[in-house]
C-alpha cells in the first residue's frame, strides 16, 4: 500500500463521507449548504533510499502536508487532534510531526490548519 493510500485509509473515517483528497480540494466541495470538514494532503517532498543494490521506492523518506478545513474553529481542532492521533499512530514508514499552523481564509469563510509530517523509512 502506497503513503497516500495509507493516508487515505487512515483520515477518511474522521470526516463525514470520506472528505480526503490528495493535492486538490475539488471545486463546489464546500457550499452553503454543504459545509462538512475536509481533509487534503500534498506530497511535499520524496527522497529515495539508496542502498547497494539501488533505490527502493519504498523506503522513501516523504514529507507531506496535511490541511484541515472546517466552518468552525471548533470543528476544526477536533478533526485535528482526532487526525494527529491516527498519524501519530502509523508505523510503516513512522511519522516525524513538523510543523502546525493556523488560520482562516476569508474567501472560503473556513478555519484552515496545517500540518506537515515526514515519514522515514526506518527509525
Amino acid at each position: 500500500m502506497s503513503l497516500a493510500d495509507t493516508l487515505y485509509a487512515t483520515l477518511g473515517p474522521l470526516t463525514t463521507n470520506n472528505r480526503v483528497y490528495p493535492d486538490l480540494i475539488p471545486q463546489g466541495t464546500f457550499t452553503d449548504t454543504q459545509r462538512a470538514p475536509a481533509i487534503r494532503f500534498t506530497l511535499i517532498t520524496a527522497s529515495p533510499d539508496n542502498t547497494l543494490y539501488g533505490s527502493n521506492v519504498l523506503a522513501d523518506t516523504s514529507r507531506i502536508q496535511v490541511d484541515f478545513f472546517a466552518p468552525s474553529r471548533q470543528q476544526l481542532m477536533a478533526l485535528v487532534d482526532l487526525a494527529r492521533t491516527a498519524i501519530s499512530n502509523l508505523t510503516i514508514p513512522p511519522p516525524l510531526r513538523e510543523l502546525e499552523v493556523s488560520g482562516y481564509e476569508d474567501d472560503s469563510k473556513l478555519y484552515v490548519y496545517t500540518i506537515d509530517w515526514t515519514f522515514h523509512p526506518s527509525a
